[in-house]
């Protein structure tokens, strides 16, 4: 009886011992977290298990997308745009590259190509896509691009294409002016490969990493950052708290996590496909080819009548597609008539007296650039205008402007009647240098933020990158703002303009993330309006791009074409407008650029522009 007693004490208090060190480990554990960090092993994540070539460990990554608190209506809304933008690829097993679609062998068929049509008129295009051993498809899932075009009067429209999974896809155009139209059909991504594509979007959502330096004193460390990071080590929980937008880094080893100093992107990682899978992304044979007709790729349109084209107008409603279209290089909406703003004065008479944010990612970046260098006062005709500068230097071209660089001053832009180079000083007409000066914040190049002021005129134009996650080389946490936390902060007015475009960073993580960053943007937008109803809010949408094998994993324009779904239905009916960069970018005959030549941000920016200040009526 004593032995069994004496066992049981020397149990309980080996137990008690066991619960004491747990303790011990646990509260060393904690302590050495401290109060900025989270330990992902506590984190029940659902998941999934993926490789990381990074780290070199497996992945379970607590991705904080999975983890809303949604109500019900958001999540109905969540679970409509996930179905408006499910692809229609058939689960058909491993596919041979000789199975595949062949855009080569494929074809397009313009049905009644020999009547003639008149404006307005609908266009209907067959396509037949075939595989490399020239034998017809049976599934669809295929991703195409389709426009028309009057190459001689530089006019362009996108068409609208129907999946009728077998195979076979129908192109419907608006014939929108008069004169030879030719059809133009572009395979981006056969079926095999957007397969492939949507793996990589649900699967690996880290295969773009970002990282953070940590710094005290003359210690510092780097470590890898995202929306998703493996639970099995101690995390830094930078979770924004106002917007609950999940950011994750590894914790530093000797540093707290209020250490951070900067993000940037760390790189994208290799050896994501199979060779197999690699055969379906290859430059020049399955990478944004065009398909060629089987009989005429043109039609000839006629004009209509003077009352024929009024009622065309007004039977346009809000759902009209193609959204406008290109005619002698001028973007022409369907919708409204957009101004042109071709003189530096008319921007300025625009501007003037209003402040103008531009939030999002390096394609609105790029009208902060046009404003800043094509806003200027002008001077006046001078034959002797070069004795201005401080040195003579050769211009460089770009389009009908032309830019001289200065020594001590802002770059002047020179402007002359003919298009070509300037012969002689005499035959200069008028020259410009800018009152919209940038203000020198000491920003990184490229990243920002940048600001810029026009005292004359009482004009300022701000512009700011978005929040994690964003490709930058360095941005300071100190500048890591999100846009629904800026928007939150500017009280609007009549006099207050707002352009907003958050998309090409996003395009390699689910669509979830993508959906809540919009959601949190949308909500500081509505609010933004109900206080102040007068202020100007623009929209600017996603825009293709040139993609090669590589690109194509992280920024194909299948993914974009798949953000600008969501983009548009989830601000659409708020009071926002609309750039349409999309249809702006695949109507024009100019390369597919992530940021577009000068002449489509012009028309960017003319639209953008007649937002803010419209034609009288």
């Amino acid at each position: 009886m004593w032995i069994t007693f004496f066992r049981l004490r020397l149990f309980c208090c080996l137990l008690a011992l066991l619960m004491v060190v747990v303790l011990v480990i646990n509260v060393t554990q904690v302590e050495y977290l401290d109060h900025e960090t989270v330990s992902a092993t506590f984190v029940d994540s659902s998941g999934q298990l993926v490789s990381s070539q990074v780290t070199g460990i497996s992945r379970n990554p607590y991705c904080g997308y999975e983890h809303q608190t949604l109500s019900s209506r958001e999540r109905m809304e969540e679970d409509s745009l996930l179905a408006a933008s499910q692809w229609q690829v058939p689960d058909v097993g491993p596919v041979p590259f000789l199975k595949s679609s062949d855009p080569s062998s494929s074809y397009f068929v313009i049905l009644n190509s020999a009547a003639f049509f008149k404006v307005g008129s609908q266009l209907e295009v067959l396509v037949h896509i075939q595989d490399f051993q020239r034998k017809p498809k049976k599934y669809g899932g295929d991703y195409l691009q389709a426009r028309i075009h009057s190459p001689k009067l530089r006019a362009g429209a996108v068409g609208r294409v129907v999946d009728y999974q077998n195979g076979f896809y129908k192109v419907f155009f608006t014939l929108l002016w008069p004169g030879k139209v030719k059809v133009s059909i572009t395979l981006v991504h056969p079926s095999e490969g957007i397969r492939v594509l949507q793996h990589l979007q649900e699967e690996k959502p880290d295969r773009v990493y970002f990282k953070s330096l940590f710094r005290s004193g003359k210690i510092s460390e780097t470590t890898e950052c995202n929306v998703c990071l493996p639970r099995s080590l101690p995390l830094c929980n930078f979770t924004d708290l106002y917007t609950g937008e999940p950011w994750f880094c590894f914790k530093p080893k000797k540093l707290p996590c209020s250490s951070r100093i900067n993000h940037f992107k760390g790189g994208y990682l290799k050896g994501l496909l199979t060779a197999a899978e690699s055969a379906f992304f290859q430059s020049d044979v399955n990478i944004k080819m065009p398909i060629n007709s089987s009989g005429p790729d043109l039609v000839t349109v006629i004009p209509r009548r003077i009352k024929e084209t009024s009622n065309l107008e007004l039977s346009q409603g809000s759902g009209t597609f193609p959204s406008g279209y290109y005619y002698k290089d001028q973007w022409r909406p369907r919708k409204f008539k957009m101004r042109q703003f071709n003189d530096p004065d008319n921007i300025t008479d625009c501007l003037q007296r209003k402040v103008v944010y531009l939030f999002g990612d390096s394609t609105i970046r790029q009208w902060f650039e046009y404003l800043t260098t094509f806003v200027p006062v002008l001077f006046g005709p001078t034959p002797s205008w070069y004795k201005r500068f401080n040195r003579k230097e050769a211009a460089k071209q770009t389009g009908v402007h032309f830019k001289i660089s200065m020594q001590q001053s802002h770059p002047c832009v020179i402007r002359w009647h003919f298009i070509g180079w300037l012969r002689d000083e005499a035959a200069l007409t008028e020259g410009a240098c800018p009152d919209l000066v940038e203000f020198n914040l000491g920003s990184p190049k490229n990243v920002g933020p940048f600001l810029a002021v026009d005292q004359k005129h009482n004009i300022l134009l701000k512009y700011r990158c978005h929040g994690p996650p964003i490709r930058f080389t360095t941005v300071f946490s100190s500048e890591l703002r999100y846009v629904a936390n800026e928007l939150n902060g500017i009280v609007g007015g009549k006099n207050t303009v707002v352009a907003i475009a958050v998309w090409s960073h996003f395009s390699t993580f689910p669509l979830e993330v993508y959906i809540r960053r919009l959601r949190n943007i949308r909500r500081a937008v509505v609010q933004l309006l109900d206080r102040s109803p007068k202020t100007v809010i623009v929209i600017r949408t996603a825009n293709a791009q040139e993609l090669g094998p590589e690109v194509s994993l992280f920024n194909s324009d299948w993914y974009n074409f798949q953000l600008d779904t969501i983009l548009r239905k989830m601000f659409s009916g708020i009071g926002v407008y609309l750039v349409d960069a999309w249809e702006m970018t695949l109507a024009h005959y100019l390369p597919h650029k992530l940021h577009p030549d000068e002449v489509i941000v012009k028309n960017q920016l003319d639209m953008f522009l007649s937002f803010v200040c419209p034609l009288e009526t």
